[in-house]
């Protein structure tokens, strides 16, 4: 028996060290794999962001949150295309969907010969037998807000 004990024991050794040789053998045989592979590949570029003085500005067109001209203004005129603006805060509004519906403006129809102009005197003031405006009517306009005017 005892022979049969040292066998075991050799044996029991030799298993050990069997598998830590092949665990290593495999452990260095990945790391030699990745490192040589990693050659046959172009390096990770990582982007640099561009400082926000070289970036080029995005126009924006009149209409679509750019300045407009008082020409570009004067071209929707119509009940079914209403551009206004108000002069001492050089805001252009679009309010064609406001005023597409007849009964929707208090002061019915009168607002359509005002498409395409500067509507502040009508707005702020009781010119041409009209009346001030409330600071409703000022926060329903600035929903049309559309692009400031360009003098």
């Amino acid at each position: 028996m005892g022979e049969y004990n040292i066998f075991m024991k050799t044996l029991y050794v030799a298993t050990v060290v069997l598998i830590v040789l092949i665990v290593a053998g495999i452990f260095i045989s990945a790391q030699y794999r990745d490192s040589n592979t990693s050659i046959n590949y172009l390096p990770t570029l990582t982007p640099i962001s561009t400082p926000k003085s070289l970036k080029t500005p995005i126009l924006t067109s009149c209409g679509n949150g750019g300045a407009c001209t008082f020409a570009q203004i004067a071209t929707h005129n119509t009940r079914n295309d209403c551009w206004v603006y108000l002069s001492p805060i050089d805001k252009v509004y679009d309010v064609t969907n406001y005023i597409k519906d007849p009964g929707k403006h208090p002061g019915g129809d009168v607002i359509i010969s005002k498409c395409g102009t500067n509507i502040y005197d009508y707005f702020t003031t009781d010119a041409n037998g009209g009346r001030k405006h409330s600071n409703k009517a000022f926060s329903i306009l600035d929903s049309f807000y559309i692009g400031p005017l360009k003098k």
